[in-house]
């Protein structure tokens, strides 16, 4: 879990999980070519759930906690770009997305430690 973020990064509910596989199914239609908003993403699989009847919020918030966890568990090769969300298995898109990544986390850490000066 992340301090002051612990709603958005704890561990999964078992409704999240289920969540997780219907977000899945919905991804797989995406394509580098035609990736899917955000905004997209959340009503489609709004949309499934209430077909399943599973009653439970879902929003950007809770779409991004669920991409974490597919891609820190490893589950699809999900890329999320400025046009939005796919799943892909080219390693050259792949490495991009993971150099992308660390990059992100390096700006954090850099961030992280001018915050320090303060204390």
């Amino acid at each position: 879990m992340i301090t002051t973020f612990e709603e958005f990064t704890g561990n999964l509910t078992d409704e999240e999980i289920a969540i997780t596989n219907i977000l899945l199914i919905v991804l797989n239609n995406a394509t580098e070519k035609n990736p899917y908003k955000a905004s997209s993403v959340v009503a489609q699989v709004q949309m499934i759930m209430g077909v399943k009847q599973i009653r439970m919020p879902f929003n950007d918030r809770k779409l991004r906690k669920l991409v974490n966890h597919i891609r820190i568990n490893g589950i699809a090769p999900l890329i999320a770009t400025k046009d939005g969300y796919y799943i892909t298995y080219d390693t050259e898109i792949i490495c991009k997305q993971v150099e992308s990544l660390q990059q992100r986390a390096r700006s954090i850490q850099m961030c992280a430690n001018g915050l320090m000066k303060f204390l």
